[in-house]
């Protein structure tokens, strides 16, 4: 860090200037619990989840950043239909495969902003 120093009239004015580039602090966020539409998933159709993240320190709620989406359902991953930010909630969508039928979709998504990651798991039974 370096001083700088000013005269003006009578009072000496000291400022200190960071020399380096110090980054800024984290922002720490909170994620609400996950929605899952439909609640009950079926084989062979699309299921969305979804979180709300807002910033811990505000309360403001984070309407962009990268989302990544994982879901797997048996011992096999789930393409990603579509991510994203939508009505200030990161949305994951996925089309389950017709033979998923009895078996466990178990998905996070995790969302990275503002130099932080929040991330929420969830699971639900497919019909």
């Amino acid at each position: 860090m370096r001083v700088l120093s000013a005269l003006l009239g009578a009072t000496a004015l000291l400022l200190a200037v960071p020399t380096g580039s110090a980054a800024p602090p984290k922002v720490r966020l909170a994620v609400s619990s996950v929605r899952v539409v439909p609640d009950t998933p079926r084989a062979g159709q699309t299921l969305t989840a979804s979180v709300r993240v807002s910033r811990r320190d505000t309360g403001g709620t984070v309407r962009s950043g990268r989302v990544t989406c994982l879901a797997t359902v048996g011992r096999g991953k789930l393409a990603v239909v579509s991510t994203g930010f939508r009505s200030g909630r990161a949305v994951c969508r996925w089309r389950l495969p017709a033979t998923a039928r009895r078996r466990t979709l178990v998905g996070s998504i995790r969302v990275d902003a503002l130099q932080s990651f929040a991330r929420k798991y969830f699971g639900r039974p497919i019909v």
